[in-house]
């Protein structure tokens, strides 16, 4: 029953950080893509 139950912490703590990094690259591409400035905001 602990086989099926029990979970690896280190394992899913590495899982969630490397989905976290992966996450913050993407809104900080999607920042970078529709960035705007006041002359574009003026036009």
């Amino acid at each position: 029953m602990s086989e099926n139950e029990d979970v690896d912490q280190a394992e899913n703590i590495l899982l969630l950080k490397s989905e976290e990094n992966v996450y913050r690259a993407s809104l900080s591409g999607g920042a970078r893509i529709i960035q705007t400035s006041l002359v574009d905001f003026l036009r």
